[in-house]
């Protein structure tokens, strides 16, 4: 899903295509499930994770919007989890959507 601060770029624009394309049922739900979490009017930020693995944590978190900040795809769970931790007391990305990697 994308997230207002995203800055066009080719792989903001395939990607979404490629998941209707393969994934549009799933694409679907996480679109119902994203305006849920953003209509709750509850304090919310929703980590964008594209390839999760089960390799050990780095402690290396790259997050930020797509076309503006170096983010990449692999991210391991445990470093998600901690990323998501933070999230608790950390207004940097309130009210946002930021891509989440290593």
């Amino acid at each position: 899903m994308p997230d207002p601060r995203d800055q066009p770029t080719l792989k903001a624009r395939v990607l979404p295509v490629l998941a209707n394309l393969m994934f549009s049922n799933a694409l679907r739900d996480l679109r119902g499930m994203t305006q849920a979490v953003t209509d709750s009017g509850l304090d919310w930020t929703i980590a964008r994770i594209t390839n999760p693995t089960n390799k050990p944590a780095t402690g290396t978190t790259r997050a930020g919007f797509l076309g503006v900040d170096k983010v990449g795809s692999a991210m391991t769970r445990t470093d998600i989890a901690t990323f998501l931790t933070h999230q608790l007391t950390d207004t940097t990305y309130h009210h946002g959507a930021p891509a989440i990697s290593n």
